[in-house]
């Protein structure tokens, strides 16, 4: 149970007005003679939106049982980037989409990943840098290092900047991840003392002089004895996302929501509860940049995902391989469970504070 444990968390610990073209991804379908790739128009891939249940986001179109999770959607809703993995989770890719010329594009790998393990993509404020995480090796390295980092692109016009490391003092020996930034740029992530360990936590740091300053461990009750990853900030810094495997849950990893108080600490972390946290593995918490969608990673999807295009998923086998059912994919829903549980009393909802 314990390696099993293990497993599973590891592989949660990263766990419209129309842009100039870009050329990060692949051409909308009615561009490319023959593709089978659906026409998507609209927001959110021009999906149904979803009620109060949990469903499949994009399913067969986006969804394909890749360990699909951590969506990030620019503030305008018109571009999208998102985690897949291969079933044994050897290799973790960012695949990006964007609303060009009146349609979804297919989803390919982000021109800033593919050659190593990338993770936990988040927008800034506003929408023009990109964090992530990635085991990829700095420029004094010649090859990979035995840690991963917090690394950032900029948008420069039609495309993104090459990948830079944030570097100290956010970045360390140990393996920094899952990045978050609040619109006054301070940034949360989740710090791992040791690969292959259950030593997670999360922490802040403040933006200073064009950098960050040293980052500070979140306190309890945030923090606990248990292990706490996945951080999503709110823009406004009034609650905190996160999933952890704490004591008293529905699964191996359940999702959470504590909120700022009028002192500047934290509420006690409130168990998001069922449907969202399950009996499997609940993980990766988003909130859509206009407040309305709630996206988290389940391992609940136990039946497989019917290919909408054949292109997309041959596309996403050779470089994957094989999705296999249970290893997780992307849900959404309304996202009225952040208001519902915010405390009556004693929360704040404004300006970030500094602990």
């Amino acid at each position: 149970m314990a390696k099993f444990l293990i497993a599973v968390c590891l592989a949660l610990c990263f766990v419209a007005a129309v842009r100039p073209n870009r050329t990060t991804y692949g051409e909308p379908s009615e561009m490319i003679g023959g593709s089978d790739f659906p026409v998507l128009k609209g927001a959110y891939l021009g999906q149904k939106k979803p009620g109060p249940l949990p469903e499949v986001f994009a399913p067969g179109i986006l969804s394909l049982g890749f360990h699909e999770h951590n969506i990030a959607i620019s503030p305008d809703g018109t571009e999208m980037f998102f985690v897949a993995a291969s079933p044994d989770f050897s290799r973790y890719v960012i695949m990006g989409t964007e609303f060009r010329n009146g349609a979804w594009t297919m989803p390919t790998v982000a021109s800033f990943s593919g050659g190593r393990n990338d993770g936990a993509p988040a927008f800034s404020a506003d929408g023009q840098r990109l964090y992530f995480s990635s085991r990829r090796p700095r420029k004094t390295q010649a090859t990979a290092g035995d840690d991963f980092d917090i690394w950032f692109v900029e948008r420069r016009g039609a495309s993104w900047s090459e990948a830079l490391n944030l570097g100290s003092p956010v970045n360390s020996e140990q393996n920094e991840v899952n990045p978050s930034v609040s619109s006054d740029g301070t940034l949360y992530f989740q710090r791992i003392a040791k690969l292959g360990t259950l030593d997670w936590d999360l922490y802040m740091a403040s933006p200073r002089n064009g950098t960050y300053g040293v980052p500070a461990k979140l306190p309890a009750p945030v923090n606990s004895d248990a292990n706490e990853a996945g951080p999503r900030i709110a823009p406004d810094g009034s609650y905190l996302l996160f999933h952890s495997n704490r004591a008293g849950g529905f699964g191996v990893m359940d999702i959470y929501i504590a909120y700022r108080t009028e002192d500047g600490g934290w509420s006690e972390p409130a168990n998001l509860g069922e449907p969202i946290n399950s009996a499997f593995s609940d993980w990766g918490p988003v909130v859509s940049p206009d407040g309305k969608y709630f996206f988290f990673g389940s391992f609940r999807n136990v039946r497989p995902l019917a290919p909408a295009s054949r292109r997309y998923s041959d596309y996403m086998t050779s470089r994957l391989g094989t999705p296999v059912p249970g290893k997780g994919t992307l849900y959404w829903m309304e996202a009225k469970i952040i208001d519902e549980l915010r405390p009556k009393d004693g929360s704040r909802t404004g300006s970030n504070a500094s602990s």
